[in-house]
Order: C-alpha cells, then sequence, then structure tokens
C-alpha cells in the first residue's frame, strides 16, 4: 500500500530529483496526463515496487529502477526486472510474473505474484515446519 498524498508531497518537496531516483522515464511518462503527473498512479507503482522487492527478498540493496513497471498491449500492468533484482529471480527459477494495481481515494495497492520453476522447499514437508516460530501459531 502507498499513499498518494505522501507521494504528492515529495513530489513537491523534491520535483524531479525525487521522480527520476524513484520511478524510470517510462513510469513518469505512464504517469503523466494533460493535467500533470498522477500521484495516484505513481504510489501504485510505488506500492508495485515494494511488493515485488518483499516477495523476492533479495540480500542486500535493490535500486527503484531495479523495478518497473510497464502495460502490456492491453494495458495491464507487468513487471521488468533489471540490475541485481533480475539477476536475483533467475536464481530463484521466476519463470514468470503476475502484477495487479489498483488506487482509490489517495490510496494505492498491488499484488505481485511470481512463479517459479520448481518449489523452493521439499513439498513432502509440510509448511509448518518452514514457518518460523513467531509465525508458526498463527499459521495453524
Amino acid at each position: 500500500m502507498a499513499s498518494a498524498d505522501e507521494v504528492a508531497t515529495a513530489v513537491e518537496r523534491f520535483g524531479d530529483r525525487y521522480l527520476r531516483r524513484v520511478y524510470t522515464s517510462r513510469e513518469i511518462a505512464t504517469c503523466t496526463g494533460r493535467h500533470g503527473v498522477s500521484t495516484e498512479r505513481l504510489a501504485a507503482r510505488f506500492a508495485a515496487k515494494e511488493s515485488v522487492v518483499k516477495a523476492l527478498r533479495p540480500t542486500g540493496g535493490v535500486a527503484f529502477h531495479d523495478v518497473e513497471v510497464q502495460l502490456d498491449e492491453a494495458g495491464a500492468p507487468e513487471v521488468v526486472l533489471s540490475g541485481r533484482l533480475r539477476e536475483h529471480a533467475a536464481t530463484l527459477g521466476v519463470v514468470d510474473t503476475s502484477l495487479s494495481l489498483t488506487h482509490d481515494d489517495g490510496r494505492a495497492g498491488a499484488v505481485f505474484v511470481a512463479v517459479l520453476a520448481a518449489p523452493l522447499h521439499d513439498p513432502l514437508i509440510p509448511i509448518s515446519e518452514l514457518i518460523p516460530a513467531p509465525f508458526a501459531e498463527e499459521a495453524s
């Protein structure tokens, strides 16, 4: 989740410096219309970047530009990875991804799904044994 108001504040305060640091030129162009930049659309892309990083859990730092949200021919959002994050996704065995964006009333959200070529764990091991102890009680 991301707040369009917080994005608007960052754009007002830091201008192009903020935009160029967080978003690719293609993302900025996609979010810019006749009335200027849509902070709800930018917030959705920020939420997408956060969702991708949380799902793939890379070690070390990742640049904002390593995750780019593009629109396919039908206008649906898709994720394009680059840099260290692309390498990490390949190491995990990511073969496909899916992204959903939403924004309404100043809030934006994203759901990212990565499809792996093979499971990361032995499917015969119960998932409850793979969950860290503090969360195991909540999962059962």
